[in-house]
């Protein structure tokens, strides 16, 4: 083959093969990024995945600090809502012992003071028995020891007494019983020594005469 037949066969086949590359090289030059932008595509990437994760943690910080701030406010609230629960109700349970003790205190006194009066009575009223024992003793009347008690025998000597006075026949030492015994009170007597029958009123003017009063004789 001459020289130049073989030159240009040479030229033709890499003009063919620079021709069935080049549509390769276009298309991945096209597709491919520089290697550049995508690094720097990659460093935004994470980035933003780093400021989402710290806005999360940030998030989920600021929650268990408000759920713990929460909890701790609770915890102090029922603490000393227990606390005043517990003060009250010592407090309670102190002042009822208190009026208690105070109650069954007033309660002694009273109790005190009530028997005390009543000895004090019972003795004042012996003792005023045992005075109108001795003046019905005095007058003649037997009224038994002369003890304070009014017994059988001290009644029997106050009825007598009184049926004798002309009096409302009783047995008890009444007011005016212990009157006329003691000589403060005024005996009526007629003319036989006993008492009269009530006032007649007068048939022509319909008033009644006055009986004269006569002290009574008193027996020593």
């Amino acid at each position: 083959m001459p020289m130049k037949t073989m030159t240009t066969f040479a030229l033709a086949v890499a003009l063919g093969a620079a021709w069935s590359v080049a549509p390769v090289m276009a298309q991945t030059t096209t597709t491919t990024p520089p290697p550049a932008v995508e690094k720097k595509e990659s460093v935004g990437d994470k980035v933003d995945r780093g400021v989402d994760k710290t806005k999360e943690k940030a998030v989920e910080l600021k929650d268990k600090v408000v759920d713990t701030t929460k909890k701790a406010k609770d915890k102090v609230v029922d603490t000393t809502k227990s606390t005043k629960d517990k003060v009250v109700d010592k407090t309670d349970k102190t002042t009822d012992k208190v009026a208690d003790k105070t109650d069954k205190a007033t309660d002694k006194i009273a109790d005190k003071t009530e028997r005390a009066k009543d000895k004090i009575a019972a003795k004042l009223d012996r003792a005023g028995i045992r005075t109108q024992q001795q003046a019905l003793k005095d007058k003649g009347y037997d009224p038994g020891p002369i003890d304070g008690i009014h017994g059988p025998r001290t009644s029997a000597a106050v009825r007598e007494y009184q049926k004798k006075e002309g009096m409302t026949v009783t047995g008890r030492f009444d007011d005016d019983t212990m009157g006329r015994l003691s000589g403060t009170g005024t005996v009526r007597t007629g003319s036989d020594g006993t008492a009269p029958a009530s006032p007649s009123a007068s048939p022509s003017t319909g008033t009644t005469t006055p009986t004269p009063q006569i002290p009574a004789k008193q027996t020593r």
